[in-house]
């Protein structure tokens, strides 16, 4: 069963992590494999709209930024530039099974948005597709969601029960989320997939994602300075050098994080 209530930092030995593969809501049907017990909470800031970045509590630069600009600004300070809401994200790892067409020039993948056909060529690099078989992905990858989203699970781990009227679990059963729209316009629902094959999967459990690289995480001081138009990349630079060493995989982990959060709160 999938622990909702626990939902604190998972222990991982970061030194297998150097990539993070995240789970992209394209429109479209995605089929998808819940294969932990714990989920994740990080609150967060999505920042100069692209840098998801971990809120740091009290001590937190955005969050003391905030409270200044609420207290100016009562009425608005949603539209004030400079304030960035803070929200949770939850992180959980899944197989992604959806059958999709890899690229065989850029390895994109390639999935159906009306659940039927494919696209005849590839949406990175426009490589013909067309003689290319869809197979089912099964990869591990990192799901990042909101507090709608997370209720929705919750839902279904409590709705989806067996003959004894004991929940079945998330681990045990497919999910077919269906999603339509973009953007502002875009919504989520999770539906069970294929009840006649309830039961556990293989997985390389070498692939798990540790959760908090689903985030950046800066010091305050790093913090101010991203948000002064300072690039990452020399952020992580001016770190101490015993700092800069104990972070160079975080690094790369880092800068795939900026362009899939774009592409995933663009979705």
């Amino acid at each position: 069963m999938l622990d909702f209530s626990a939902v604190k930092k998972q222990e991982y030995d970061n030194s297998n992590f150097k990539r993070v593969d995240f789970m992209r809501f394209t429109p479209g049907n995605h089929i998808v494999r819940v294969i932990e017990d714990k989920v994740s909470a990080i609150d967060t800031h999505f920042v100069l709209g692209k840098y998801l970045v971990k809120c740091l509590g009290e001590a937190c630069p955005i969050c003391r930024n905030n409270r200044k600009i609420i207290q100016e600004n009562p009425e608005d300070f949603r539209e004030v530039k400079g304030y960035y809401n803070r929200s949770t994200r939850y992180f959980m790892n899944v197989v992604d099974r959806t059958p999709a067409i890899t690229c065989p020039e850029c390895a994109t993948e390639n999935k159906s948005e009306n659940g039927t056909s494919f696209p005849s060529a590839c949406s990175n690099c426009d490589a013909i597709l067309t003689g290319v078989d869809p197979k089912p992905l099964s990869k591990v990858k990192l799901l990042s969601c909101g507090i709608t989203l997370c209720n929705q699970l919750k839902s279904l781990q409590i709705g989806i029960q067996d003959s004894n009227h004991e929940p079945v679990g998330l681990a045990n059963f497919d999910i077919n989320f269906v999603i339509t729209g973009r953007g502002k316009t875009k919504s989520t629902m999770p539906m069970p997939y294929r009840m006649d094959k309830i039961g556990p999967i293989d997985y390389d459990k070498e692939e798990l994602a540790d959760h908090t690289k689903g985030v950046i995480t800066l010091q305050s001081e790093e913090l101010i300075e991203l948000l002064k138009g300072v690039a990452l990349r020399d952020i992580y630079t001016a770190r101490r050098t015993e700092v800069a060493v104990e972070e160079e995989d975080n690094n790369v982990v880092a800068f795939d994080i900026e362009k899939t959060v774009q592409d995933i709160f663009s979705d």
